[in-house]
C-alpha cells in the first residue's frame, strides 16, 4: 500500500522543496480499494501456528498481534465475497498528510466464509500511465494486504458489511 516506508512523506516533502511551479509529480494518484474476502488458506498461514501450536503450548496471545497487523498477499479474484469499494484517493499535488481513513459498505456478492479484508491500490503514475496491484490483474512485484479477522465469520448472500480502515503515520512510518 501507498505508506510503506515513508512513501507519503517523501512525496509531501519533495513537492514542498523541489517541484517547480507547473512541475509533474510521478505518480500523480492512488487510488485505494478494499474488499472482503474468503482465504482460509493464507488465514491458517497466519493465525493457526498460534491457536494451535502443539506441544502443549499456549500462544493465543499471539493471535491478538496477528489479527491486529497486515500482511502482504495474494488474493485471488475469486476469493472476493464483494464487489470491491474505493476506500480513499491520495492527490499527490494536494496530499499534507499520510493518515487517511475511511467508513466502507459492501453487500456480499456470494456467501462464504469471511477470513479478513483485502487492500489494493490503483496507481496513475502520469496521464495514461497507469497500473494496479487488484486481485485477479496481471502479476506484479506488489501483492494485496491482508488484514486478517479475529475469527472467521459466516457471510450470507446480500448481507451488508460495514468496516472502518484507517492508516496512520506512527513514528515516520
Amino acid at each position: 500500500l501507498p505508506w510503506f516506508q515513508q512513501h507519503v512523506p517523501s512525496i509531501v516533502d519533495a513537492r514542498k522543496r523541489l517541484l517547480a511551479r507547473g512541475g509533474v509529480l510521478i505518480p500523480q494518484r492512488d487510488v485505494l480499494w478494499a474488499g472482503v474476502v474468503e482465504a482460509a488458506e493464507r488465514y491458517e498461514e497466519l493465525v493457526g501456528p498460534w491457536r494451535d501450536p502443539g506441544f502443549g503450548l499456549d500462544l493465543s496471545a499471539g493471535a491478538a498481534r496477528i489479527t491486529n497487523t497486515w500482511r502482504k498477499t495474494k488474493i485471488r479474484a475469486e476469493e472476493l465475497l464483494v464487489e470491491p469499494v474505493r476506500w480513499a484517493t491520495l492527490e499527490y499535488d494536494r496530499v499534507k498528510s499520510a493518515d487517511v481513513f475511511g467508513e466502507i459498505s459492501w453487500r456480499a456478492a456470494k456467501a462464504g466464509i469471511a477470513h479478513g479484508i483485502a487492500a489494493w491500490f490503483d496507481a496513475e503514475l502520469a496521464k495514461e500511465i497507469k497500473f494496479s496491484n487488484r486481485p485477479g490483474g496481471p502479476e506484479l512485484i506488489y501483492g494485496q494486504a491482508f488484514f486478517p479477522f479475529e475469527r472467521p465469520v459466516e457471510v450470507e448472500e446480500g448481507e451488508v458489511i460495514n468496516s472502518r480502515l484507517r492508516a496512520d503515520c506512527v513514528q515516520n512510518d
